[in-house]
């Protein structure tokens, strides 16, 4: 059985189908990846460069001989790791949100891109951070710092399903993907649907995400109440032989992100 999703306003629409065991839906994102070779130093608790040559991403870097030999690993730093590296994007990124994300980081990192100071991610996972308003066009300076050096006083979690914590090895670096998200700037986020065998049901629940410009928006100059949303959602619903079984269509209503 397939789900169709529609977000309206006039004759603006977007179409996107999935599985109904899905859990989770957005619409189809660009992807410009950063996976592959970045420079690295790894740095000091003084300051001082420890080590400098390249770092595959993913990876931790302790698994890429940064550090010194312990009885446990055959290397291992415990610090700062600084990576970087140059990466080209392409023109129109005006009409689109552009986030960096992160989906393994151990434990902390901040970022900069072109010299200008982007955002962090505090602990250990996955990261998102906006940075449509620092990108360009062309060529881009990206550098991420990673600490890995556990901050009690806040961050006490120790990953249970990592072997390394079971060893008590801080071990640190970009272990996950790492690549830019390009979304539409009016989208579905949190889509999700639910069935019911008896009574036989769908429910279906979204956030519809647009930019807030009271200069350029019409929404803005609609004269409608603070909370309304100018847009609406459309879902459809067919069987395996194609046929529509059931469809709604609900106007949205605070859903501004």
């Amino acid at each position: 059985m397939k789900v169709r999703v529609l977000l309206l306003r006039g004759v603006l629409f977007a179409v996107a189908q999935m599985i109904i065991a899905s859990v989770a839906f957005a619409l189809p994102t660009g992807k410009i990846q950063l996976d592959g070779q970045w420079d690295f130093s790894a740095v000091n608790a003084d300051g001082s460069i420890a080590q400098t040559g390249k770092i595959k991403v993913p990876g931790a870097w302790d698994a890429q001989g940064y550090g010194n030999p312990t009885d446990k690993v055959k290397s291992n730093f415990v610090g700062v790791g600084l990576y970087a590296r140059e990466v080209e994007l392409p023109d129109g990124l005006d009409d689109f949100d552009v986030r960096l994300v992160m989906e393994g980081v151990s434990r902390y990192a901040r970022v900069w891109i072109n010299g200008e100071y982007a955002g962090e991610g505090i602990g250990l996972g996955s990261h998102r951070l906006n940075v449509g308003k620092f990108v360009r066009p062309g060529a881009n300076k990206i550098k991420i710092e990673v600490d890995s050096r556990q901050r009690h006083s806040f961050d006490q979690m120790l990953g249970a399903a990592q072997l390394n914590d079971y060893m008590e090895v801080a071990w640190g670096g970009l272990y996950g993907h790492v690549y830019f998200e390009i979304m539409p700037k009016v989208r579905l986020e949190d889509f999700y649907v639910r069935s019911r065998i008896l009574p036989a049901r769908f429910i279906a629940e979204a956030r519809v995400i647009e930019p807030i410009d009271k200069k350029k928006s019409s929404f803005w100059g609609s004269g409608k109440k603070t909370g309304d949303s100018p847009y609406s959602i459309g879902l459809e619903v067919f069987d395996a032989r194609g046929k529509l079984v059931a469809k709604a269509l609900k106007k949205t209503l605070g859903c501004r992100g």
